[in-house]
Order: structure tokens, then sequence, then C-alpha cells
């Protein structure tokens, strides 16, 4: 019941996504809410105190891209939210793996587009940007530019959905199809 209400709510947050680029505040609070109320049961989740720290280090280690602008904020709120379905652990690997979703589909875009350089441009300048001390690069100059050469949006939310998806499958052992 849990993987299924946490699979749920990510199809749903990625169609809304596809649709508007927008995640659902309502969606993720619901999300957040019965995270952690189905890890409360003992014998089958997680527990209440795993499920919160998980949305904790759902929010914090996706916090950077975001602060770079290479995520929304629906999108960390949705990291977030996963997290209190499968706790501290769990969360770090499915962000990692959400992360080689989503540079998968940039790519896929760029290429498209033919921006596949402007991609890897874009990439060296967030990265200088979260890791600099110099005010030069902490500009809002910087940022500006930054945006006005974007290869394009993503619905991110279908990254996440895909390091789930592939976590539980690889990791877990979950069977998706019989």
């Amino acid at each position: 019941m849990i993987l299924f209400t946490l699979f749920f709510l990510l199809l749903v947050a990625a169609w809304q996504d596809c649709r508007t680029y927008r995640i659902p505040n309502l969606l993720i609070l619901l999300g957040v809410i019965l995270g952690v109320v189905f890890n409360t049961v003992p014998s089958a989740g997680i527990g209440i105190l795993d499920s919160v720290m998980g949305c904790v280090t759902g929010l914090l280690v996706s916090l950077p891209l975001y602060m770079t602008r290479s995520v929304g904020a629906g999108d960390v709120k949705l990291v977030a939210m996963v997290g209190t379905f499968v706790g501290p652990f769990d969360i770090l690997s499915i962000f990692l793996l959400s992360m080689l979703w989503g540079g998968g589909m940039a790519i896929m875009v760029a290429l498209h587009k033919g921006m596949l350089r402007q991609l890897f441009v874009n990439i060296v300048n967030a990265g200088l940007l979260m890791f600099s001390k110099t005010r030069y690069l902490n500009s809002d100059e910087v940022r500006k530019s930054m945006s006005k050469r974007s290869v394009g949006k993503l619905p991110y939310s279908i990254a996440i959905l895909g390091g789930a998806i592939t976590f539980f499958a690889i990791f877990k052992n979950l069977t998706l199809i019989y």
C-alpha cells in the first residue's frame, strides 16, 4: 500500500508537471502527510523518525539544485515528499538516480534543439555558482545571463519518478510486470 501510494502520487505529480511545469503544493502536502502516517504503523513502515528524517534529507540534498536554478521549488518539495516514504538513506539513492535520469533527459532535449554545447556551459556555470565564494559568480548578473541561455525547461518530476522506479526495481527487487 505504501509503494502504491508513493508511485500514484509521483505519477500525478509528473502528469501535472508535464502539463503546467508546476507541482501542486496540495499534492505535496498530502504526500508528506500520507508518508508520515503510513510509516507510523510499526509492522508496515520505517517509523515516524525515519520518515521525518527522510523528508529533511530529501530537502537538504535537492536544495542546492534549486539555488542554482537547475530545478524548481516543486521538484525540491517532491524529493522531500518521497523521503517521507523511504527514509533518509534510500532517498539519497533515489536522488542520485533521479539526477542521472534528469541528466539523460537534459542531454536528449539539448541534442534535439542543437544546444548540447550550451547545456555543458550551463552545467559548468551552475557548478561555479554553487561552489564559488567570490562576489562575481554569486552576482545577479551571472544568474540572469545563465537563465537567458537556458536550454529549456524539463518536467523534472519525471526524473524523480524514474529514479524511484529504478531504485525499487534494482535495489528492492520490485517486480513491476508479472
